[in-house]
């Protein structure tokens, strides 16, 4: 069976899911929920929970983006909400930015695919290096918007 070129870049990366499951005590106010370890993989079973009672996806709470919970209704004062769901490294519209970017320097699958597992690697390097000059976690940057900070940068050095 062939494999796609997003799921051949994810392999050698070697971004394989992980299963994830975190716990907060809600305030009765906040509504969403921001995961710890982004991005929520799209593809995955998301699985919320309320004081034990398991919520329904699309009815009680929505994913929104790769890092969110959003209740329709906050759940009450002082209840205990568990999110279970499966973390990559990439998001697939990640991977899709870099096959798309290799792109214009390939055409044939095979180098498309390397270059852009290379892309990824750098934006996540970027990412980690940036995060540790600036004090912040590297959770809090999008791998495009390093992968962009990055081109940009490339770009002003090869101009002086």
């Amino acid at each position: 069976m062939a494999m796609d070129a997003r799921t051949w870049v994810r392999n050698l990366l070697e971004d394989l899911p992980s299963e994830e499951v975190e716990s907060s005590t809600t305030d009765g106010a906040t509504s969403t929920f921001y995961v710890g370890n982004p991005p929520i993989n799209p593809t995955s079973l998301v699985v919320v929970s309320v004081d034990g009672t398991a919520r329904v996806q699309g009815t009680d709470y929505t994913v929104q983006g790769s890092n969110r919970i959003a209740f329709v209704n906050p759940p009450p004062v002082g209840a205990n909400v568990v999110i279970q769901y499966t973390r990559v490294t990439f998001s697939d519209s990640d991977l899709d930015h870099f096959l798309t970017e290799a792109g214009r320097e390939f055409s044939e699958l095979r180098p498309r695919v390397y270059r852009a597992a290379l892309l990824a690697s750098n934006a996540l390097l970027y990412g980690a290096s940036t995060a540790l000059d600036f004090g912040a976690g590297a959770e809090r940057f999008e791998v495009t918007t390093i992968f962009d900070r990055m081109s940009r940068f490339r770009a002003a050095r090869q101009r002086d």
